[in-house]
């Protein structure tokens, strides 16, 4: 993580480290391999990341498109993402999403929105296809819902970590992964009670029938 934190020290923005290595700063230890490092910004940040990361490769992907063209900082449709790597101008970007760490793009900048009273959304309701404006499902204050770990960067708290790997992927093939079960059990044993509560109430507001919800409440 020296490396995280080393290069996003002088970012004027909120960002935070989710995802694997998330999980792995909150339990003091690498429990598995990681694909890439995950990093979550704000949507309407977009610009300052993008004058930020000079330098860099930055390939936005978004719910409706796959392009290889660089990201030229505006804001994207969401759920989006950047596969980010320093730039290798002699070599060429494969018109794909799944951009890998063999080709040097180790770190994937989600993005995230806030509502008019800067409460981070971490959920809305899914996309009808039809225009129809999303609604915020689930939100919480920034500064409840990020901590700083032990490894010295700001991280995403371990329930709402959870409720990420609990919903994300809802609808979609990556639906409950393995690796996802594996970290919410690692994980759920350090919760506190109130912790435990809010995510259980978090994961209910989106699938009332959810797996997870008669273990967490246990």
């Amino acid at each position: 993580m020296a490396r995280v934190a080393k290069t996003m020290r002088g970012y004027p923005a909120p960002w935070v480290l989710c995802g694997g290595w998330a999980v792995d700063a909150w339990l003091g230890e690498v429990t598995r391999q990681h694909g890439d490092i995950d990093i979550s910004v704000f949507l309407e940040d977009s610009h300052v990341l993008h004058d930020y990361l000079t330098g860099w490769e930055l390939v936005s992907h978004d719910a409706f498109k796959e392009t290889n063209e660089l990201w030229d900082g505006k804001p994207i449709a969401l759920p989006g993402h950047l596969h980010a790597r320093i730039a290798r101008p002699d070599e060429e970007i494969p018109i794909s999403d799944a951009l890998t760490t063999e080709m040097g793009f180790e770190w994937d900048l989600v993005f995230n929105e806030r509502t008019v009273d800067s409460e981070w959304v971490l959920y809305f309701t899914p996309h009808d296809g039809k225009g129809a404006t999303r609604e915020a499902v689930v939100t919480i204050p920034f500064d409840r819902g990020v901590r700083e770990s032990a490894w010295g960067v700001p991280t995403l708290a371990p329930e709402v970590l959870l409720f990420y790997k609990a919903t994300a992927y809802k609808g979609t093939r990556n639906y409950m992964r393995r690796r996802d079960h594996l970290d919410f059990e690692r994980m759920l044993p350090r919760l506190t009670k109130e912790q435990r509560t809010w995510l259980s109430e978090a994961i209910a507001l989106v699938e009332s029938d959810h797996p997870w919800l008669g273990v967490v409440s246990m």
